[in-house]
Formats: structure tokens, sequence, C-alpha cells
């Protein structure tokens, strides 16, 4: 067995090694300049005295001088300029090396080159995060000592007791020795004596410190869950080497700790440690701890390789796969190995496990993949058992703070991202294709994977849905304690928006203590990583679910996230994804003073500035009302319940939690935004602007707009979710709503807050449904919409789909008469049903009439394709089709009847003949490029002989079909009539036939944009036509060869009187139009008599000829419409045919005569081709 691929074995608990690497060579490769011609040969250039600038990777940057503290801001501006002058990576290190070396003026230097270059936000960012750290690694008092300057950086800069090597722990406090704990605000949870009591939270890693008799390290005492378990066998390979046998390993003395490793017990103790005076402290102190040993839990041992291997009497051993198998019998028999728990093998077993347990409130996962060296992208492996856990654990309502990963010191690209579970949110096809700043996928292997169903939009989907509460996930970046990402730590990148900062160490404990927490042997130990920074974030959970117990998973990870303090770029950002975790922020916000008896109004934010926020995270329960007075914010995440109602009257009031009682009334000049639920009827004058940066608000009440309000919609992609790549929506729930519009609708495309991408320009047909209703009624009409100023791409604009149960925001084109400049062509007369739309059409954002409301409903979801499309189908090309058809159909009654006045004259005298009755069935088959007719007809005539010919009648009836594709389909009944008569000269013979028809037309056909379904249109119509011929032929015999040359000169017509079709969009008006035929004909026709021994005379036929059009078919009509006309183009018909035909007739000489034939007419644009079947009966 290669234990090397297992699942287990490619799982790493995420704590760092002890080294330094510095990242600087990986920011120059960021800027993509790594190649540049500026990493040749020039020399470094001095700037100024005090800022110099460098040109290559390898050449420093001359630091500030010593008193560069009060060099004036201009000169430090013109240096960096002049350092970008020369390229971005000379800026960037230009900013490392003078941040590292003068780090009082890091932020001084990180801002003016942010003013430089903005768009090199994040590598400046990491430039001077990295300068801090390795400032601190020197010991800050480089050429600083004794100055007033070095003395104003030790202050800046001072270490907690914790983190402080120079403090000796025996001198600290049991809380101050977790230097985490201070950092993250942990003290008001003491104060409030919040300790995580009765939460449970599953630790999925190496396990637990506890002896083979269950008891456990002093510091969980009476707090470990009874279902505590292991999936691999306990081993120690010193105990085997010691005895020279591979199974001693397995005999677990009494006093030997289940954790092997020492990283569960590690990650516990910062969990929930105990406040007993001793030692240190968790987050949580009162939580309760269920410990899974997942990852494999060895006994360290001298002995043991870095692969786990080690020998005995000349064989060697896996200590992995000896904890998997429970024997050696690996060796020989996999299929023998003992299998440790039913639970299986690996975290995702241990996760699938824990979903199935209600009361876990949250899970800890420490550990993920482990790039190797200059690893640029994520290979991800299959990852279908460990997604199908996590949504299970989700499903469960479970909080899963997860490790972001320690690889970006050896790996730096790589860790620009989370790897993982906490990447899971982000892997979708559409984001397979997404790459880092090297240009690598940000990862590889799970392309058609989709776990989009993780992200929080559709967790709070499936939440509004069904009604069950769903889990996050978390993902956790380490910091050291000057609050500054460690080295090791990965970056949030791609996942900020579920991302947060927790303290985990430096990358060198000589510079800083890292994290002390509990370990093996009832001991404690101090160690650095994302592993510490994760259990930091699981410990502030259990507390606050104790603080909110009627929370849901959401509302306490949001409190989490909007509570935390800001660090790097303004708002959430890819390097700290959603800030600093701040415990003390999350527990003491809340509305100070309020009595919740009161019936009065309670004020909140008065005389607050713009940049003033107040954060409310308890529950609030008021027999009153609130007034959200002064232009600062106030932000409600937990539940709050004002029983008169809520009015915004200045600033904003951002609703990320539950607000319930009586109505909510945004008053002008005033917003009200947010990602939570109103359940109330809420009344806008104001601003409705729902989400903060692109989010879901929702209302269980009804919705009015006043004239005067603006509801702002960003979007910034085109998923249904929060953050970057989302769009706002405003979710209206409940039976019986109304959502009443009115005021000014303004979407916006750039300057979105939060994690947007704000680079999104949406495409001609996206779409974005920012509006439902769950039950109820949309009535009213945005008065106008507010076009964004920037982020639309070239000749589109945006409009409003006003649906009955939605509105949707739609990409439209300024003019559908001109669409070429979306590289789509357009008829002339598509062009001009363009231009009909572009008049009709309301101004943008307001409820078109009704009678163009399924026109615009459906026209305004079109993409470029779609809409040329369904314009082309506009134009109601099939009405021309039908009346080529019909023209055809009088056409082919006539060539009927010039074929059997032919065989009339080919029979020979009329001496002694009767007269004669004959019926003919066709069968024809037309095609043309864009076009499919069929026909069947039936003819019944009677032929009387005179003297020198014949005269005769005839009825004909033909149904035809005719389909064009998807300009549509007709059927036309034909009823024909016709007299005929012929006399000969000698050998020359003049014939001669007219006839009347009268057709009836059904059209049925679809207009369609692409998006939301075709709309059916119908037309009935009728008309009349007919055709006069006349034919001069001479009949020679050859032999029993007869031979019949002739010239036929004939018209054909008909027209439709017009019609008007009934349907929703753009029906057709046709003008009445007839059509004509007028041509030539010469032909020959050869027959031979063949005369049977039974008596039957068979008589074989084939005729040959060229036809000339001397008057046209038509291919266009005149239609209008929007009353507005134009020319509908069909299929251009050519003036030259090939005609003819063979037949077989055979008679039995007592007047009965049965035939059959094959006939053509082909030219280009129409060949038809017939297939008929007469008898003739004389009497």
């Amino acid at each position: 067995m290669d234990f090397s691929s297992t699942s287990n074995a490619s799982q790493r608990n995420r704590t760092t090694g002890l080294h330094c690497a510095c990242l600087l060579t990986a920011l120059f490769a960021s800027t993509a300049l790594a190649s540049s011609p500026l990493m040749a040969a020039e020399p470094v250039r001095t700037a100024t005295p005090a800022i110099a600038t460098a040109k290559t990777a390898g050449a420093a940057a001359a630091p500030l001088q010593q008193d560069s503290a009060q060099l004036d801001t201009a000169e430090l501006a013109e240096a960096l300029a002049l350092a970008a002058s020369y390229g971005k990576s000379s800026l960037i290190a230009s900013v490392y090396e003078n941040a590292r070396i003068t780090p009082f003026r890091a932020e001084a230097v990180a801002s003016r080159a942010l003013a430089i270059a903005p768009g090199l936000s994040r590598e400046i960012r990491l430039a001077t995060d990295l300068a801090l750290s390795q400032a601190r690694n020197a010991g800050f008092d480089a050429g600083l000592s004794g100055t007033a300057s070095g003395n104003g950086l030790r202050a800046a800069l001072a270490l907690p007791p914790g983190a402080d090597n120079a403090v000796d722990l025996g001198s600290m406090t049991e809380f101050q020795r977790n230097w985490g704990l201070g950092a993250i605000g942990a003290e008001e949870a003491v104060n409030r004596n919040l300790t995580g009591a009765g939460v449970v939270v599953a630790v999925v890693d190496t396990g637990l410190d506890m002896r083979a008799n269950g008891t456990p390290h002093s510091e969980f005492t009476g707090r470990v869950d009874e279902r505590s378990t292991s999936l691999f066998h306990w081993y120690d390979p010193n105990l085997a080497i010691a005895a020279g046998d591979v199974n001693a390993g397995f005999v677990r003395p009494e006093t030997a700790s289940s954790d092997g490793n020492g990283h569960g017990t590690h990650v516990s103790g910062i969990i929930a440690a105990a406040a007993d005076g001793n030692g240190m402290q968790g987050v949580a102190p009162g939580a309760t701890i269920l410990a899974i040993q997942a990852l494999p839990s060895v006994m360290p041992s001298e002995n043991v390789d870095e692969s786990g291997n080690f020998v005995i009497d000349g064989v060697t051993y896996n200590t992995t796969a000896l904890t998997y198998c429970g024997s050696a019998v690996y060796l020989t028999d996999e299929n023998q190995c003992s299998q440790a728990n039913p639970v299986g093998i690996g975290t995702d077993a241990a996760i699938a496990y824990l979903a199935t347990q209600s009361d876990v409130r949250i899970i800890n996962g420490s550990f993920g993949p482990d790039a190797a060296e200059g690893e640029t992208s994520w290979a991800t492996g299959d990852l279908t058992a460990e997604a199908t856990a996590v949504r299970a654990s989700l499903m469960a309502g479970q909080i899963l703070t997860i490790a972001a990963g320690n690889e970006r010191a050896k790996a730096p690209i790589y860790g620009e991202n989370p790897s993982g579970i906490g990447l899971f949110p982000f892997i979708n096809p559409a984001n397979a294709v997404r790459t880092n700043s090297a240009g690598q996928l940000i990862y590889s292997g799970s392309e058609t994977a989709d776990f989009s169903d993780m992200t929080d939009a559709a967790l709070t989907a499936a939440e509004a849905a069904d009604g069950i509460q769903r889990g996050r996930i978390i993902v956790v970046v380490a910091t050291d304690s000057q609050k500054v990402l460690a080295d090791y730590s990965n970056a949030c990148g791609v996942a900020a928006e579920w991302c947060i900062a927790a303290p985990g160490g430096t990358d060198d404990d000589s510079v800083e203590r890292p994290i002390l927490s509990t370990y093996t042997d009832g001991t404690y130990k101090a160690l650095q990583g994302t592993s510490m920074a994760a259990p930091h974030v699981a410990g502030a959970l259990a507390v606050l679910i104790e603080a909110f117990p009627t929370y849901t998973p959401a509302q306490i990870t949001n409190i989490l996230f909007e509570t935390a303090e800001d660090l790097g770029d303004p708002g959430t950002d890819a390097v700290y994804g959603r800030g600093f975790l701040r415990l003390d922020l999350a527990l003491q916000s809340g509305p100070a003073g309020l009595d919740s008896a009161d019936t009065g109004t309670y004020v909140a934010g008065a005389g607050g500035t713009a940049d003033d926020k107040l954060v409310w995270t308890r529950q609030v329960s008021s027999s009153g009302s609130l007034a959200k007075q002064g232009d600062g914010t106030l932000v409600l995440l937990g539940n709050a319940s004002f029983e008169q109602g809520v009015s915004v009257d200045q600033g904003e009031l951002r609703i990320d939690g539950n607000l319930t009682g009586g109505a909510v009334t945004v008053g002008a000049g005033a917003t009200m935004s947010g990602n939570g639920t109103v359940a109330a009827n809420v009344t806008s004058r104001g601003t409705l602007a729902p989400g903060q940066s692109p989010g879901l608000l929702t209302i269980n009440g009804d919705l009015t707009l006043i004239s005067g309000s603006q509801t702002n919609i960003e979007v910034d992609g085109t998923a249904a979710q929060v953050g970057a790549g989302g769009f706002d929506r405003i979710s209206v729930e409940g039976t019986g709503r109304t959502v009443s519009l009115d005021g000014v609708l303004a979407p916006t495309l750039r300057g979105i807050s939060g994690s947007a991408t704000n680079s999104f320009t949406p495409s001609l047909g996206d779409n974005f449904r920012f509006l439902t209703l769950s039950d109820g009624q949309i009535v009213g009409s945005f008065g106008s919409l507010l076009q964004p100023t920037a982020g639309l791409a070239a000749n589109t604009r945006f409009d409003v789909v006003y649906g009955a149960d939605s509105l949707m925001l739609s990409t439209t084109p300024l003019s559908y008469a001109d669409l070429q400049g979306f590289g789509v062509s357009q008829s002339a007369a598509a062009k001009v049903i363009g231009g009909a739309i572009d008049a009709a059409r309301p101004a943008a954002g307001t409820r078109p009439g009704a009678d163009l409301a399924a026109l615009f409903s459906s026209l305004y979801r079109g993409d470029a394709n779609a809409v040329a499309s369904g314009l082309e189908q506009a134009t109601g090309r099939i009405y021309v089709d039908s009346g080529q058809s019909m023209v055809f159909s009088v056409g082919r009654f006539a060539d009927a009847l010039w074929q059997h006045q032919t065989e009339l004259s080919l029979s020979g005298t009329t001496d002694g003949v009767a007269a004669r009755f004959w019926s003919q069935g066709d069968v024809w088959f037309g095609r043309n490029s864009d076009t499919k007719s069929d026909s069947a007809s039936a003819s019944f005539g009677m032929d009387i002989p005179l003297d020198r010919g014949w005269v005769g009648g005839v009825v004909r009836y033909e149904g035809s079909s005719v389909s064009a594709g998807s300009d549509g389909k007709a059927s036309i009944d034909a009823y024909q009539a016709a007299a005929h008569g012929q006399v000969a000269y000698g050998d020359v013979e003049l014939s001669g036939r007219a006839g009347l028809s009268y057709g009836r037309l059904d059209v049925s056909r679809q207009i369609g944009f692409g998006a939301g379904g075709a709309s059916p249109l119908t037309g009935k119509d009728n008309g009349f036509g007919g055709f006069a011929e006349a034919t001069v032929q001479k009949r020679m015999d050859l032999g029993e060869t007869k031979v019949l040359p002739s010239l036929t000169l004939g018209y054909r017509a008909f027209g439709f009187d017009g019609t008007t079709e009934t349907g929703d969009v753009l029906p057709l008006v046709t003008q009445g139009q007839t059509y004509q035929q007028g041509h030539v004909t010469a032909a020959v026709t050869v027959a031979r008599n063949l005369d049977l021994d039974n008596g039957y005379q068979l008589t074989p036929q084939a005729t040959l000829g060229y036809r000339r059009d001397l008057l046209e078919i038509a291919d266009h009509a005149s239609a209008s419409v929007l009353g507005t006309g134009f020319t509908s183009q069909g299929q251009a018909i050519g003036r030259d045919a090939f005609v003819g035909g063979i037949k077989l007739q055979a008679s039995n000489g007592h007047g009965l005569t049965f035939a059959t034939g094959y006939d053509v007419d082909l030219r280009e644009g129409a060949q038809q081709h017939r297939l008929s079947g007469s008898f003739s009966l004389r009497w």
C-alpha cells in the first residue's frame, strides 16, 4: 500500500517550522517584470541622500538616514516616484528596504507608494508587512540606539508580555501567557463571565493529551467529550525499536499520551484550556472539546526518518502504515489490516461523523495540503469525499474554522491564497481558470467540481428556501503580535470574503515568543502557524454562541467579521480578508442606556459624522421605537425588535441581523442597507442599498418606494452571491405582499466598497434579478434609471424587466437598429424593425405599457446573437415563403394539365373515342436553402372528344405545408378548377388551359430573443389566383416512337389579401401582395407503346424542357410592425428552370388506364419534386 497517497497522509498540520524566508523575490515576480530589461546592468541610482531606488531584485535601496524622520514628505514622494520610473520592481524594492530599515516611517512610505501605483496595492502592503517583520527580527536597534526615533519605534512596537522573550512566563498572569488572548480582546469575555460553557467544539487533529486510563491534560479536566476518539491505532516506534519487535510499539504504557504529536493538544488548549490559575488559558475556558484524531500521531523518535520509516532487523516499517493497519501485515497483505475505528479514516471521515452529532457547533481544522517549495498552484486531487463531508457539516449548522496554510514563505505564489477546505467556496467551473499573480491556475485537478453551494450567498438562499440554518466556513490567516501577516502565513486572497486574521505567532521565535498552549504529557509549549490562528477563532465562536444562544450560525459568523479590526487596505482585502479578530468588539456592542420597557423613542447616533460607526451585536428588545440620527452608520448584527417601529432620519442603518417590530421608514437623505432581514413593512423616501458590497437584503413585509427615493444596486458580476462577482438583491418574503415602485433606480459598476473587483463589465444580455417576491404583486414603476457613470460597455445601457414576481436589471443596446458594434449583422428589414422598437421603447428603468410589456420582457434579456436572430424572425419571412409556395401551387396545377393534354395528343385520333373520366394524385416535395415545403393533391377531370381534339374540365385540391425553421411554419389549402381544350391541324396542335384558385393560409411562428422563451404569433389570410397558358406542339412518329416538341407561353399569379397577426410580441401586419410568374417553356416529350401478350399496353414517357420566367417570382413583401412599414425579404427564386419527368402508363384495352410518374422543376432558390399516380376510365 502506498500510504503517501492516502487522504490522511496528504493532510498536514499547519504549524510552521522554525525558519526564515525572504519574500521580496516573489513580490518582484508578482509585478510581472522579472524579465524586464530594467533588471539588467544599469547601476542603482540614489534619488536623494535619504532615499534610493533599486532596479533589480538583488539591488537594495539605500535606507532613510537616521535623521530622516524630519524628511519632507515632498522629498519622499519624489524619491518613490523616481523609483517607480525604473519600473514596478524598483518601486517595490524601495518600499521594502526603506520600511525595513526605518519601520517608523513604514506607513508613510506605503501611503506614498500607493498614491503612485494604486494598482500595486497588494504588493506594496505585502512588502511593507514583510519589512516590518524583518525589522523586528533584526531587533529594531541597528543604528537607532539612543535616538528619539529609536525610542519611538520601541514604544510603538512594544511586545505584549506573552510575546516578549525577555519577560519570564512565571511573572505573568495565566491570561497573559498566551498573548493572543489580549490581542483579540478576550478580556471582555472574562469580564462578562463568558467562557463558552455548554458549547461543544470538535477538534479534528492529532488527538488530545490523555493517558491510557482516560485522564486528560489538567487544563481539560471535566470538559473532554466522551465521544472523543482516534481513527488510528496508537503507536510508539521507540518501544518497538527498544524491544526489537515491531508489535511492541502497539503496547501503550499507562502514562503514554494519546497525542504523540502534540499538535492537536496545542490547538485544543488555545480554544479551551481552563482558567484555573495554572499554565495558560484558552479563549473559551468553559467549552467542551470533542477531539477526533484524524491525522497520524506517532511518538517522536530520532530513529524515524522524515518519511516515517524505521528499521528493525533489516526490515523497514512505516509509522503511518502501522497506525493505519494496526500491525505489520500491510507489508504482505494490506487487506488484512484492522481498521482502528468504524468511523473511518482521515479528516473527511471525521468531519462526516461530526456532522451527525447535532450538539457540535464548531469544528476546528488546523490541517491541510502541504505545498512543495516553489509550487504555484494547489493540485487538489479528488476532493469528492471531503466536499461531501463538509456539505453535511454545513447542513448540520456547524461552523468550520480552517487554517489557511503556511506555504507563503517557501511557495509565495501558492501562498497568495488559502488551500484546502478554506478555499472550497471558491471552487467552481467558472473559477477553475482563475490565475494568481504568476499567471498560474490558483488550483488544478478539480476543474469540473462545483462547491459554490458552500458560499455564503448560496447557503443564505438555501436557508430562505427551506428554513434550515446552515453553518459557514471561516478560513484563518496568522499574524504576529503586531498584527502583521506572518511570513509563513498564506494570505486570504480570493477567499477574502470568508477569511479573518488571528494570532499565530512570528516565524522566528527568537524575535517574539509564539503562541503558548498545552502540549503532551501535561506540559506547555509555544508554537506558531495558522494552526494556532484558527483555534483563536474557534474559541471566540464558542464564546459568542454562549453570549448569543438564539443567533444563527450565519449571524454569529457575521458578527465575527463585522467587528473585526480593519488591517491592510481599507475594507475587505486580499491579505487580511475581513480583518483581525476582535472578540471584545463582538461582545461589547449595543444600545447604551436602552430601557426595554420604555415606549418612547431611542435615538442612536445623534450628532455623528459620516465616519462614525456604531455596531450592535447584542440582542435588543424595546417596547418603543428607534430613530437613527446623525451622519454616521448604525450596524445591527444581532436580533433587534422595536415594537413602535424604526425611522432612519439621517445617516445609514445597516441591517446585517434581524430587525422586527413596527414599520421601518427611511427618510429623505438617509440610507438603509445590509444583508439581514427586516420583518416589517418598509417605506423608503431616501436610499435603499441592499448588501454592503454586493449582498442580499430580505424584507418580510410590504416594500414601498416613494417618489424621490433611490434604490442602489451594486453589480460586480453575474453570480447571485455576496461579495466579489455578485450583485445586490432584495428578497420580499411572506404572503400577500405588495411591492410599490417609484423613484430612481441607480445601478453601480465601479466604486463598490468591500471585496468587489470593480472591474466587471456586463455584456449585452447579462441579466441581474435584483428583486424577488415570494407571493403578492409588484405595482408601479421606477421613475427613472440612473445609468452608471463607468463600467458599461460601449453602446449599452441598463433597462429593467418587470415580471410578475421579480425585477431584473438587463444589459441592452443603446439602439436595436444598429447591432453592428456587437459583431452581428442585420438585414435592412431587421434594422427598420429595430428602429421601430427604439421609437416605442420606454425611458430606461420605466415600466412599458401593457401592449409592449411582453416584447421588452423578452427583448431586454437577449444577447447580441439572440436579439439579432429575434429581429430577423420578426420580419415575417414565412409570409413571403407562403406567397411563393402558392404561386408554385397554381403552377403545379397548370403543369399537370399541360402534361395531361400532352398525353391526349400522344393518344392519337379521337375517332370512336368516348368521353373519359380521370383522376390523379400528386405528392410534391419542395426545398431551398432555408425552407421546406410539402404538398399533396387530388385532381378529378373529364375529357370530351371532338372531331379534331378535346375539351375538358378538372377540379383539384392541394394541401401544402411550409416550414421555414426559426421563421415559422404555414399550412395552405388550395381549391382549384380549370378548363382546357386542344385542336389539331394536321401534325400541329394548339392547346390552351385556364384556371382559378382560392387559397387559405394559416401561419404559426415564434419570436424569441434567447432568454425567457419564445412568444407565439398566428396569422390567417386568404386570396385568389389563376393561370392562363397556350401551347403549340407538333407530333412526329418515328416508327413506334412518338416525339412531341412543344412551346408554351403562360401566366400564373396568386394574391393574398393581407392580415394582422395575433400575438404579444411584434405582431405583423401584412399588405395585399400578388405573386406572379410569366414564362415561356420549350419542351420535348418522347413516348413509345409496348404491347404485352396479356392484352395490356405499357407506355413509357419522358419529358425534357427549359423554362424561362419572363415575370420573375417576387422575393419580398410589404409589412409593418409597431406602425412602421418595411419590406420583408424572402428567398430569391431563379428565372431559369429545368422541367421534366418520366411516366409509365398501363392500359388494358377496355378503357381503364393506370399511370405513375416522377417530375421535377429545378431552379436556383427552389427545387420541386413530384411523385404522381393516376387512372382514367373511358365509357
